[in-house]
Formats: C-alpha cells, structure tokens, sequence
C-alpha cells in the first residue's frame, strides 16, 4: 500500500497537467495557427488565387476592374464609359442656330475691273425659329441696278440630304435684283438690299422644316463691253473656299 500512496501525487499531478493541456485546444485544429504556403502552392491575392511566394513562375491575378455600366439599361445620371457630363452637350436644334464664315478682301477670281461688291466679306446663316436667314456681306454697298451689258448673280447652296441641292440665289441686271429659288420663278420669303449686305428669309417650311445641312455662297459676275474684239471680264468668289460648311456649327 505504501508504494500506492507514493504513486499516487505522481499520477494526480500528471491528470492535472494534461488536463491543463487539452483546455488550450479548441474545435479547430487550426484555430490559432498561421497558415504558410508550401513553395509553389497556390496563395490568394486581392480575393483571387494568386501564385504563392512566387518560385513556381506563375504570376498572380489580380482583381479584376469594375466593369463601366453600358449605356444600356444605365440609370439615371449614368453615362457611358470615356464620357462625362460635357462630353457630348447638346448644341441648339437646326430652328435656332448660327453658322457663319468670314472671307478675306481682294480674294476674288477675277479678269476686268469688277466692283467692290463682287467680293465676299462674310455669309451668315441665322435660324429664327420658323424662318431662316441668309446674310451675304460684301466689300463695298451694292448697285441697285447695273449698267447694260452686266449681270451678276449671288447663291446660296444648301445641300440638305446629301444629294439634294436647294439653290437660293438673287440675280442683278439692268432692271435691278430679284431672288428666286431653285428657279421656281417665285420666292417664297423675302429679299433685301441694304447697303453692303444681301439679305434672303424664308420660311423653314419651304426647305421641308428645319434641318442639318451644309452650304456654301458665292457671287459671279460678268460684263460684256460692246465691240466685235471686246473681251468679257468676269469675277467670282465664294466662302468657304474649298468645301461646304456645316448648319449648326
């Protein structure tokens, strides 16, 4: 018995340690511990896999960028990617716009001694809301009637569906100026003089409402001096130069 009673502290410090010892695990055999790849396992970066410490020559993906909404089914205030609030403003509908080009002096095509009138300073085109104004500006005030044997003719060319070209144009002679458009014999608004500037307005309605377009302006001049061995003398000009301008800008 005596050999028991020695055991036994022995064996009731033993219990007391192991016991000690299992109340430090939990049911996670990993809780507490940091895991650490094995070299060439995969790893995880950014929520994705990733290559691990980087040895086994893979590299490791990144999150991927959030994808910019479509124009498609995008709420309101959204825009579509590569835009911004004044990326694509509207400008002012075809009824209520301004173009205009500007046309230096002495630039006329000319062989005689035209007037001053001949050359282009600048065309306008103004929308009004039902009507439209052409406004050719010249370098010096225009005759009201020209002498015998003169003619001069001044157009607008409005190309409004890419083939369909509607002239607007005033002719000038000895009896003085009328404006007809696209030779119907009759226009449809009103036509001006008034000191250096010709003046056409019409309404919208006579070109099919209001529209996008491209135009150009022009002058041609001519006289024919009387004799047999007499040569004409000519002069033009037109704004743009080279290619039509658009309406609106």
């Amino acid at each position: 018995m005596r050999w028991r009673r020695a055991v036994a502290p022995l064996l009731s410090s033993l219990f007391l340690f192991l016991g000690i010892a299992c109340s430090g695990s939990s049911e996670d055999p990993a809780a507490g511990q940091v895991a650490t790849p094995a070299p060439g396992s995969p790893g995880v970066v950014g929520g994705e896999e990733g290559s691990g410490d980087g040895r086994s020559g893979k590299k490791a993906r990144r999150p991927r960028a959030t994808q910019e909404p479509s124009g498609r089914g995008a709420g309101p205030g959204s825009s579509p990617s590569g835009s911004g609030p004044d990326s694509h403003r509207p400008g002012p509908g075809p009824a209520l716009a301004v173009a205009f080009r500007s046309d230096p002096s002495g630039d006329t095509d000319r062989d005689g001694d035209p007037p001053a009138y001949t050359d282009i300073r600048r065309a306008l085109l103004q929308g009004r809301g039902r009507t439209l104004r052409l406004t050719l500006r010249v370098d010096g005030p225009i005759d009201e009637t020209l002498p015998e044997g003169t003619d001069m003719t001044v157009n607008f060319r409005l190309d409004l569906r890419g083939d369909d070209d509607y002239q607007i144009y005033a002719v000038g002679g000895r009896e003085g100026w009328r404006a007809d458009p696209a030779n119907s014999g009759r226009f449809p608004g009103r036509f001006l003089i008034s000191g250096d500037r010709f003046v056409f307005e019409l309404p919208w309605s006579a070109l099919g409402g209001p529209a996008r377009l491209r135009w150009e302006a022009e002058t041609a001049w001519t006289r024919t001096p009387s004799g047999l061995l007499a040569q004409t003398e000519f002069a033009f000009d037109r704004v743009p130069e080279y290619e039509a301008a658009s309406y609106p800008e």
